[in-house]
């Protein structure tokens, strides 16, 4: 069965689910670095907010033996399940001081999300941009986020300056910076058979990695000077930046013998291997200057 097959006939099965009980739609996403999902949603009468389903997430279980009736089951089941927000209604989105205080940013790649760019405030960073959302919070603890789009920033009549510093401060808050050696995260990952297999987890050189108490979004520290200021002061070193994924970047110290030349291959065959589409930031690596303190590459 190909994909567009797939699409239709999940389509076909959940608006026979539903009858004339909700509104289906299917429509296609851009997400990150210009990647496209197709997204359903099932919107009930006098329902304000509902879930998006992706269903390239759920194609691959075909080739893994699942039938199109479980397949369906399982999209049900995930629309059904209650998915209760916390303290945030779409009408908030109308008024920025209701919001304000969920505002943050996170950085992409800007040459690989052309297109969004031309709808979303965003600023400049390297080979990156900074864009913005509004953090919502489930009542299960879970979160996600909401893109700022440049229509929003017209109804508010507030501009990307000051949309900034209202989203840097929260970002400092909401998304603390989190810094350890890359042996201690290995180590954690591994269970007691594996260490003793593996156990020498020390690397050539030293490497540590950098992302936030979030574990989302978390190459967005290489943002916080203060910080960098700081980290350079207690190595004692200028280091390199490799962007690992969006989420976490790698440091290394500047004083090993290295070349930012080599580091950025080695990022780019990571991101060409080893990451989905989406989770990549950029292929360049980076390097700190302690005497400017500043992100350069």
């Amino acid at each position: 069965m190909t994909y567009q097959e797939f699409k239709d006939q999940i389509y076909t099965n959940i608006s026979n689910h539903y009858e004339s009980r909700a509104g289906i739609h299917l429509s296609t996403y851009m997400k990150n670095n210009g990647v496209e999902l197709d997204g359903l949603t099932i919107q009930k009468e006098g329902q304000r907010v509902s879930p998006t389903l992706y269903l390239n997430d759920f194609y691959p279980l075909l080739s893994q033996g699942q039938t199109m009736e479980s397949i369906t089951e399982r999209l049900i089941s995930a629309f059904e399940k209650p998915t209760a927000l916390s303290g945030f209604c779409p009408d908030d989105l109308l008024d920025f001081s209701k919001i304000k205080s969920s505002v943050f940013f996170k950085l992409i790649n800007r040459q690989s999300n052309e297109t969004l760019l031309k709808d979303v405030p965003f600023f400049e960073y390297l080979d990156l941009a900074i864009v913005f959302c509004i953090m919502v919070t489930m009542e299960d603890q879970n979160w996600g986020s909401i893109l700022i789009h440049n229509h929003m920033l017209e109804e508010w009549k507030l501009s990307k300056e000051e949309l900034f510093d209202f989203a840097k401060v929260n970002t400092y808050q909401m998304f603390a910076p989190s810094f350890r050696p890359l042996e201690d995260v290995i180590e954690n990952m591994l269970s007691e058979k594996d260490k003793a297999l593996f156990p020498c987890l020390t690397p050539a050189f030293p490497m540590f990695i950098l992302t936030n108490t979030q574990n989302a979004h978390g190459a967005t520290v290489i943002c916080y000077p203060d910080f960098l200021q700081k980290l350079s002061m207690e190595l004692d070193t200028d280091f390199f930046i490799l962007p690992s994924s969006i989420h976490e970047v790698i440091l290394i110290p500047m004083k090993s013998e290295i070349h930012l030349s080599d580091l950025s291959e080695m990022v780019k065959e990571v991101n060409s291997t080893q990451l989905e589409p989406e989770e990549v930031l950029s292929d360049h690596a980076y390097y700190y200057m302690r005497s400017q303190n500043k992100v350069m590459y």
